[in-house]
């Protein structure tokens, strides 16, 4: 009677899990892994700075470097130049973060379309209507750089994937991700190529200005050297070292080339160093 009763009651169990069983058992293996790579940052004492201490330290020096500008014009110092070209790489390793740990890609990537849109759109207004410039804001609008980032990271994910499941499905979305932050530029080529003053060059020239709303990879912010280098952060996760050694090396072949300002941006390696791996205080406002 005793093993009829046990056999029931391990039997008694549902073999299949509902949505909702399934739904925690993959937050507690994403807890899981989130605690497995954190826990060697939490042994170091010199890893102290979370995501969102990142993310005020990379706005303050955005602030610092406005302010400089809207000051200063062209005569800014270089101290606060120096800031603006650390501010680049802070934003490419954070965006690289923010993408591998949010739960909603679809999600982020509308909130960074939309920050960058209306940013690009609402100062491009006040720049008509106002007697001050705006080009020290959009030349610190790194939302549309970040969404590029999250654009190929999201594109990595789909094709490997797609190739490991063998889904043509998956590889095709990877595809026409990598393909739609190039897709303005690859258009106004075409038309320049046939001429705008046929009607199939001004076709495309049209169909590009379109979708030029799409945040590209030669016009956003930082351009395609900081899109690689957020690329590389992503890549590299549990191995930070390459892509900061790609950086120092970089801005010490600037250095020595006589670009000294620029040089400047391997600086951002030390605070990406003192990076924790947790998220820190919710600084949502």
């Amino acid at each position: 009677r005793m093993s009829e009763e046990h056999s029931k009651v391990k039997c008694g169990r549902p073999e299949y899990k509902t949505y909702a069983e399934e739904g925690k058992m993959e937050q507690e293996v994403l807890r899981r892994e989130t605690e497995s790579e954190t826990k060697p940052s939490e042994v170091s004492r010199w890893e102290l700075m979370s995501a969102n201490g990142l993310k005020l330290l990379a706005s303050g020096m955005i602030l610092l470097n406005v302010i400089a500008i809207c000051t200063a014009g062209q005569a800014i110092p270089s101290g606060f130049r120096i800031f603006g070209e650390m501010t680049g790489p802070l934003f490419a390793f954070l965006a690289a973060e923010s993408f591998y740990h949010t739960s909603n890609k679809f999600k982020l990537l509308r909130r960074l379309f939309f920050a960058n849109t209306m940013v690009g759109f609402g100062f491009l207004l006040l720049g008509n209507y106002s007697s001050y410039s705006t080009e020290a804001i959009m030349s610190n609008n790194y939302f549309g750089m970040n969404f590029v980032i999250g654009m190929y990271a999201w594109a990595f994910e789909c094709l490997r994937e797609g190739m490991r499941k063998q889904s043509v499905k998956k590889i095709l979305i990877g595809l026409l991700l990598g393909i739609a932050p190039l897709m303005n530029l690859i258009l106004f080529l075409l038309a320049m190529d046939r001429g705008l003053d046929t009607g199939g060059g001004i076709a495309l020239g049209f169909f590009a200005m379109l979708i030029s709303v799409i945040p590209s990879v030669i016009t956003v912010i930082g351009g395609p050297h900081l899109i690689l280098l957020g690329l590389l952060f992503y890549l590299c996760r549990k191995n930070r070292s390459i892509p900061l050694g790609i950086l120092l090396i970089v801005s010490a072949l600037l250095g020595v080339l006589g670009a000294s300002i620029q040089a400047f941006a391997g600086f951002a390696s030390v605070p990406i160093m003192l990076y924790n791996g947790k998220r820190g205080r919710d600084w949502r406002p």
